[in-house]
């Protein structure tokens, strides 16, 4: 046997500028989510620099004082390391665990997780 609890709220609304300066914080803000849930920022990048190209991914925690209020403001160092960074997609989720019986294998896990994204380019 196995039980969660999934999220009361799905994430329907992820707000972000469409274009956004490297060296200024980004702020993004969601609705509909409760406060209780835990929430991660997967920032992706694609990055174009003297010393090549490529593409990352930064992950972030949301602090618990901004899960009530659905604002966050992603640090400006995070746009800019590496440096050439030209665009990115900011997917936020919320991921649950829950029970699940010890008869089943080792590393045995049932979640819920809900997510969200949007891009950006960044100047």
């Amino acid at each position: 046997s196995a039980h969660i609890t999934v999220q009361e709220n799905d994430l329907h609304e992820l707000t972000l500028p469409s274009t956004h300066n490297h060296t200024e914080d980004m702020p993004i803000s969601w609705q509909n989510i409760d406060q209780n849930d835990p929430l991660t920022v997967y920032l992706s990048y694609q990055y174009n620099s003297e010393s090549g190209n490529g593409s990352g991914t930064h992950q972030l925690s949301i602090p618990s004082q901004n899960l009530g209020t659905g604002n966050y403001s992603i640090p400006a160092y995070q746009l800019s390391n590496p440096e050439g960074i030209y665009h990115v997609t900011v997917k936020l989720s919320s991921q649950k665990t829950g029970t699940i019986d010890s008869h089943f294998r080792s590393g045995r896990i049932i979640s819920s997780r809900i997510s969200i994204s949007g891009s950006c380019n960044i100047e």
